[in-house]
């Protein structure tokens, strides 16, 4: 048993009455294939959500950012040369470029500035190839893919696996986008109920980083919403440059309340959900705020390479440095411990393993 799960459990017998429905706090945690099984394969790719499928994943994750002719797309970023081969495209030389986006700067190819059309002659390759270097070797095989077929990915393989397959898409950068003309929020609308999937019963979150689209999304529709929270926040002059003048207040009680008005659940980086005491890891602040106000908990950054893991959590988890040639039993515990936690799903990009600590007995 973790250190974890005697603190976790001791807290959550101290909550009392939950509003979270019965129904969703007895169902077994969600696996979240982030990319897909974006530790095997290059993210965002067929083959990369196929797998995510044939290894246990409930959903499939696409990032969506929008092409020149206004479709949706499952990229990490709307910058592309870190995840295809366009720095090789003599052809698109003339796309190069310089842009500031949520108040960063950005070299490279964008696909804002790409119809589908040319985007699909595109193929992807591995984005972290220094530290997964056995992915790589898929590199060129796969297409760019539209949202719309990233849903067809899923029904198709419910009907494969003979279970339910979700979707769990994020909007990219909307503010950005709404100031190139774009209505993202429309977009996904748009595309779900092509595949008659925007009922609240559906297998589908909509998660973003930013809440004015997830409330769009709350007006418009009955869809499950999920805000990404980390310590960051945008500052007064990215937030005046969006026209926005609400943030959440997750360091208190009452800004908890405010997201649960319009969010069914947290997808909080995992550190958020663990502090450090004298006798070792317990939960945090955080966590008992959002489960006494009904939010569901799907953290993200769970991996299992030591260099992506947040520290202290590393060496808490017992992971040997350097991903290759780590026990997978080391793996699965550090995913095991987070599961032990009380969270509703997680974010992986091993959906194998993932499954594999929910199966893992204490």
């Amino acid at each position: 048993m973790s250190k974890i799960l005697p603190l976790a459990l001791a807290l959550f017998c101290t909550i009392g009455m939950n509003p979270v429905e019965a129904s969703e706090l007895s169902a077994k945690p969600i696996v979240i294939a982030h990319r897909g099984a974006s530790g095997y394969r290059p993210e965002h790719t067929r083959s990369s959500y196929q797998l995510a499928i044939e290894q246990g994943a409930d959903f499939i994750e696409p990032d969506l950012v929008m092409t020149k002719d206004g479709v949706l797309i499952a990229r990490h970023e709307n910058e592309v040369s870190g995840t295809t081969d366009v720095a090789d495209r003599p052809e698109f030389n003339d796309r190069y470029a310089t842009k500031v986006i949520d108040g960063e700067t950005f070299t490279g190819w964008f696909t804002e500035d790409f119809t589908l059309a040319e985007l699909k002659t595109l193929r992807a390759k591995e984005r972290r190839p220094a530290l997964r270097f056995d992915t790589p070797q898929f590199d060129g095989t796969d297409e760019i893919l539209t949202f719309q077929e990233v849903i067809t990915i899923a029904q198709k393989g419910s009907q494969t696996a003979g279970r339910t397959i979700g979707v769990y898409p994020e909007l990219k950068h909307p503010h950005y986008h709404e100031t190139l003309g774009f209505d993202m929020v429309s977009a996904l609308l748009a595309d779900l109920e092509k595949a008659d999937w925007s009922k609240r019963n559906d297998p589908v979150f909509v998660q973003c980083f930013w809440p004015a689209p997830l409330q769009e999304v709350k007006r418009r529709s009955t869809l499950k919403t999920v805000f990404l929270t980390t310590r960051w926040q945008p500052d007064q002059a990215l937030m005046a440059t969006y026209k926005l003048n609400y943030w959440p207040d997750l360091a208190s009680s009452a800004g908890f309340a405010e997201v649960a008005s319009w969010a069914d659940g947290l997808g909080p980086s995992v550190d958020l959900l663990i502090v450090e005491n004298p006798d070792g890891l317990a939960p945090s602040a955080f966590l008992h705020n959002a489960q006494t106000h009904g939010l569901l908990l799907h953290p993200w950054g769970i991996n299992v390479e030591p260099e992506l893991i947040p520290a202290p959590f590393a060496a808490r988890a017992d992971i040997a440095k350097g991903w290759n040639g780590i026990a997978r039993d080391q793996a699965i515990k550090w995913y095991k411990t987070v599961f032990d936690l009380g969270v509703n799903g997680m974010f992986t990009d091993y959906p194998d393993m993932s499954a594999s600590a929910l199966r893992t007995e204490p």
